[in-house]
């Protein structure tokens, strides 16, 4: 048997001509340093040649220092470096800069130096994972080398991602005046409608790009929450994605049924629906979830990682298309090996970051919901603040919507807002911060409108009808 013949080495890519060309350029004019700067954002560690990482290394620190580039501030700055080498002499730097070409070509030849780094990443990330998966240990259990492919793929995409920079002024105008007449013509509201219209008319629904945290203590109804509005954009078909992480996908689908159907969750549980009427609600509820079921994809994988959920959501927009991610619960996700070690706190900041990054790079709404620590329980007024937020790290910061739900009844069974619940907005970065009132349905784990709905009947309220032209219309009663 004949040994399979190794693959040829292959040539580490670098362009020593674009690298001292560009040098030269810069020591020749050092005002083309500037265009570098606002263009392509040239780091040193894209340099393959170390004397031109060292000496490019020397002419951004005089730059940051305010001194002017030239032959002899150069000289003397690899002198206070410690940097005037054999290699980098006078003879060196006198030869980058004969040999320098028009500087109106700095821009290309940056490029290059770019381009090429990056392709040295993909070469050197490709054998790092070769090699990791020809020492797999296990062939039961791959998925933390999958989560590194992914999170180096993730880097290698934000290296080749360039920011668009300084824009003129007159630009963001104009495409600032698109985007209001694109609002002015519509004839809902500019997001993803919550099926809630007093909420909607304070927040103008789930906007794209916007990290939404709904967070309170165990038991308020989180869940049922994020459910009913995940129903309420798959109703306007908008595609979903839920990564239920404490759920699995038949419970979720139980709470949908519950939910739309008014069909009792404990009966659902004991499988007690033997009645008449409990059967033909149950029909009525799985024709009418049958109807946008399409829209809902779930995943129900417990301790999913920041890199993996990511991954899926890429994937899914790529293939399907997605408008709106649910995430039920953060804190129960998982971030980076490198950052477990450095503490809870920060691996949740970390989950945070990520998820505010993934809605601004889909232009979806995302909306993470998270457990409170128990400072609520020990106030006189138990209503949540966002310094209630557990493990909250970079979460407040990172959020453009934080909605938080009380219910009084929850603590005090006496309460003249029995079957009733606060949704209070602790922060809205694009509007004010209001509470909103709703219906709160135990039995059916739900929420409704409260001006359509009158908990204390389980049905509509005698001013529904006023009421109806101003928001979506309600479930029929049980």
């Amino acid at each position: 048997m004949t040994n399979p013949r190794k693959p040829a080495r292959l040539s580490v890519p670098f362009s020593a001509e674009a690298e001292k060309a560009l040098l030269g350029s810069i020591i020749q004019e050092p005002e083309c340093l500037f265009q570098l700067d606002g263009e392509l954002a040239l780091t040193s560690d894209q340099f393959f040649i170390p004397r031109n990482k060292i000496i490019f290394e020397a002419i951004t620190h005089l730059s940051q220092q305010g001194v002017s580039v030239d032959f002899i501030s150069l000289i003397e700055e690899l002198r206070n470096r410690e940097r005037y080498t054999e290699e980098i002499r006078d003879e060196y730097i006198m030869d980058l800069m004969d040999k320098a070409p028009l500087t109106e070509n700095i821009l290309y030849h940056a490029e290059i130096i770019q381009n090429t780094s990056i392709l040295r990443n993909v070469m050197e990330t490709c054998e790092r994972i070769r090699n990791q998966a020809g020492h797999q240990s296990s062939f039961d259990d791959i998925s933390e080398l999958l989560e590194d492919l992914d999170r180096s793929v993730l880097s290698l995409r934000d290296h080749t991602s360039s920011a668009d920079g300084l824009v003129p002024g007159h630009q963001v105008l104009q495409s600032t005046i698109e985007t209001l007449e694109k609002r002015m013509n519509l004839e809902g509201i500019p997001g993803i409608a919550s099926g809630f219209h007093d909420l909607d008319n304070i927040t103008g629904g789930f906007q794209k790009s916007d990290l939404t945290i709904l967070a309170a203590r165990p038991g308020m109804g989180k869940t049922a929450l994020v459910l009913n509005w995940a129903t309420s954009a798959l109703r306007q078909q908008k595609k979903v994605a839920i990564f239920s992480l404490e759920m699995s996908k038949e419970q979720l689908m139980e709470r949908v049924l519950s939910s739309e159907g008014k069909i009792d969750s404990a009966k659902m549980r004991r499988g007690a629906l033997k009645a008449q009427h409990d059967m033909n609600k149950m029909l009525k509820a799985l024709q009418d979830v049958n109807k946008y079921v399409v829209y809902l994809e779930v995943d129900d994988t417990p301790s999913i990682s920041l890199a993996k959920l990511v991954s899926r959501c890429r994937r899914l927009q790529k293939e399907k298309s997605l408008d709106f991610v649910i995430v039920d619960y953060l804190q129960l996700m998982v971030g980076s090996k490198e950052v477990k070690k450095q503490g809870r706190e920060r691996e949740v900041s970390e989950i945070s970051m990520g998820l505010k990054a993934l809605a601004k790079e889909l232009a979806v709404p995302v909306v993470a919901v998270a457990q409170l620590n128990r400072s609520p329980d020990g106030r006189p007024d138990k209503r949540p603040r966002i310094s209630d937020l557990r493990e909250s790290g970079s979460m407040e910061q990172d959020a453009d919507l934080i909605v938080f739900i009380y219910r009084d009844d929850y603590y005090n069974p006496n309460s003249e807002d029995i079957g009733q619940a606060e949704i209070i907005i602790g922060k809205n970065r694009h509007g004010p911060l209001k509470t909103v009132k709703l219906a709160y349905l135990p039995n059916y784990v739900s929420f409704r409108n409260l001006a359509l709905f009158d908990p204390m009947r389980a049905g509509p309220s005698k001013s529904s009808s006023r009421a109806r032209g101003s928001g979506p219309p309600p479930l029929p009663p049980p």
